[in-house]
C-alpha cells in the first residue's frame, strides 16, 4: 500500500508546475484588464450640431494636475466630453499625459493654440491633436 509520504513527495512538483501556471494566468488576465482601464474604451461621444468630436493628445502635463483642472482650462476653448489622465496601472500616479476630448473642431483648434506650449507648475504643456493606434 502506498503511503502518505509517498505521495507528498510524488505531488509537490505537480503541484508547484498548476501553482506557477495558475499565478501566470492571473498576470496575464490582470494585465489585459489594467490595460483597458489606463487607455480607456473608444469613446462613443455623439457628434454635436457643430461636427464631430475630436481628441487631444495632452502631454508633459505636471504629475499632480488633476481631471478638474483640465476640465477648467480645456472648458475655456469650448465644449469638453471627456478627460483621461493616463496613470500607472500599479501605484495609481499620473504618467503625465493624458487626452482631452473636445466637441468640435474649432474648440479643439482653439485649445491647440491658447494651451499648447503654455506652462503648468513650470512645465511647458504640449497639446496635439491624438493618434489613433493605427497611425503608429
Amino acid at each position: 500500500m502506498v503511503g502518505l509520504d509517498y505521495i507528498v513527495q510524488n505531488m509537490t512538483p505537480l503541484v508547484t508546475w498548476m501553482s506557477l501556471i495558475w499565478f501566470i494566468l492571473g498576470l496575464l488576465i490582470g494585465k489585459r484588464i489594467q490595460a483597458g482601464r489606463v487607455t480607456g474604451a473608444p469613446s462613443k461621444a455623439k457628434p454635436s450640431a457643430k461636427g464631430k468630436p475630436v481628441e487631444l493628445y495632452i502631454g508633459n502635463l505636471p504629475f499632480s494636475t488633476t481631471e478638474k483642472e483640465l476640465q477648467q482650462l480645456f472648458g475655456k476653448h469650448g465644449p469638453v466630453r471627456s478627460i483621461r489622465i493616463i496613470e500607472n496601472a500599479i501605484n495609481g500616479k499620473s504618467k503625465g499625459y493624458g487626452f482631452v476630448l473636445m466637441g468640435d473642431k474649432a474648440s479643439a483648434d482653439a485649445a491647440m493654440q491658447g494651451i499648447g506650449g503654455s506652462k503648468m507648475s513650470g512645465r511647458e504643456v504640449v497639446v496635439n491633436l491624438a493618434k489613433s493606434k493605427q497611425d503608429w
